[in-house]
């Protein structure tokens, strides 16, 4: 298994998710944040889960994905750890974010 970590964007991207869905119901925001955690416990476990990004776009990137509906997990991946680099809503426009396209 691999330590996960996240960066600051990443927990940025957290609490804004967090937040926006808080507004409506606190007991979904909550469960939406326990499923990037558990997602991020499986990305630990099973890193062949994250594919590369420039199988998405055509930008040559060390960058990975995975998708945990309806959200994609951004993130690199190093020999003993995995870094979590941002976390988005399938609806956004992740690849303008990313690359600032």
């Amino acid at each position: 298994m691999k330590d996960v970590i996240t960066t600051t964007s990443a927990d940025k991207d957290i609490t804004r998710i967090y937040l926006n869905i808080y507004r409506d119901s606190p007991k979904n925001a909550l469960k939406q944040a326990e499923q990037i955690d558990r997602h991020f416990e499986n990305i630990g476990h099973f890193p062949g889960i994250c594919l590369p990004l420039t199988n998405k776009v055509d930008i040559e990137t060390d960058l990975k994905y995975s998708i945990s509906v309806p959200y994609i997990i951004i993130s690199r991946h190093y020999a003993k750890h995995i870094e979590v680099y941002r976390v988005f809503h399938c609806k956004e426009n992740y690849i303008s974010k990313l690359f600032e396209v």
